[in-house]
């Protein structure tokens, strides 16, 4: 293996070469753009520009017609890969910032300082995709839309119903807040090197508010809740929880809730009963 191709793999990266994929995606970016009024777009690991190039090209083509109602400005990326970062710094582009690093450790408080709305878009490493969409899942008012690709497994764990195999602390998280749509399957032949697993494309949308009350308010202690609820899938709720300080004085019976169930049989009125718990403990402490 060459040395590129370590690095590459090393941070998980399967450049997109499907011409029909890289369109429809390019379109839906925009589109989405346009209706969420989102004057700034987003990506992470932008790699050779199969996704960044076209929208880039539309977003200055769009900007040069005196009558035209695009309301993107700018495109922002954010790549680790320095090596490819510096092939974007080298070209000098307009209406593009390029920012060199982690995105799970980007100051993305200074940019949400600068820009009210900021659309997003990623082909995600399946190395980092599950952290940094659960990083972007924090901030429902600052991100309108969010369209990204992911290892099929991952995106049906997001986009999961309850009950079934996939439904976990992930789609929890990530339907509390969003709505979660498919939009395309995406075999590995689509990408160079093809990766040995299938890809997907969703969109996330924002929530006027959250399913679970007041889990805006206490993300900490919902997303404590979540992990601690689905560590130990095979084990009964009531038990799973009663390894807890906090947790174990959640009194599920009063709550109506099944003593056998397990967390992943719960309903969201469930979630909502068993959290409101959480904060009454909470007010104790």
């Amino acid at each position: 293996m060459s040395n590129r191709a370590r690095h590459r793999k090393a941070f998980g990266q399967h450049f997109l070469k499907d011409q029909n994929l890289i369109q429809k995606i390019t379109e839906r970016v925009l589109l989405e753009s346009d209706t969420t009024i989102s004057s700034v777009l987003m990506e992470v690991g932008p790699g050779k520009g199969a996704i960044t190039s076209p929208v880039l090209r539309s977003i200055r083509e769009g900007l040069a017609i005196a009558d035209s109602n695009q309301s993107v400005q700018k495109l922002i990326i954010i790549e680790k890969d320095r090596n490819i970062a510096a092939g974007w710094i080298e070209q000098e582009l307009n209406r593009l910032d390029i920012h060199v690093g982690d995105f799970l450790k980007f100051d993305l408080s200074s940019v949400f300082q600068e820009f009210e709305r900021i659309g997003f878009f990623s082909n995600l490493p399946y190395s980092a995709g599950t952290a940094i969409l659960n990083r972007i899942a924090d901030y429902p008012k600052k991100f309108p839309f969010v369209l990204v690709m992911l290892q099929a497994e991952v995106a049906q764990r997001v986009r999961a119903n309850k009950g079934t195999k996939s439904w976990g602390s992930l789609s929890l998280k990530i339907q509390n807040h969003w709505t979660v749509e498919k939009l395309w399957s995406v075999p590995p032949s689509s990408f160079s090197p093809p990766p040995k697993v299938n890809s997907e494309v969703i969109l996330l949308k924002p929530r006027n508010e959250p399913i679970v009350s007041k889990t805006d308010q206490f993300p900490e202690a919902w997303d404590g809740l979540l992990r601690k609820s689905f560590s130990q899938r095979r084990k009964m709720l009531k038990n799973v929880l009663s390894t807890d300080d906090h947790l174990s004085q959640i009194d599920l019976e009063k709550l109506g809730i099944d003593l056998k169930i397990r967390a992943e049989a719960l309903d969201w009125k469930d979630w909502e009963n068993v959290f409101e718990a959480v904060l009454k403990i909470g007010e104790k402490v």
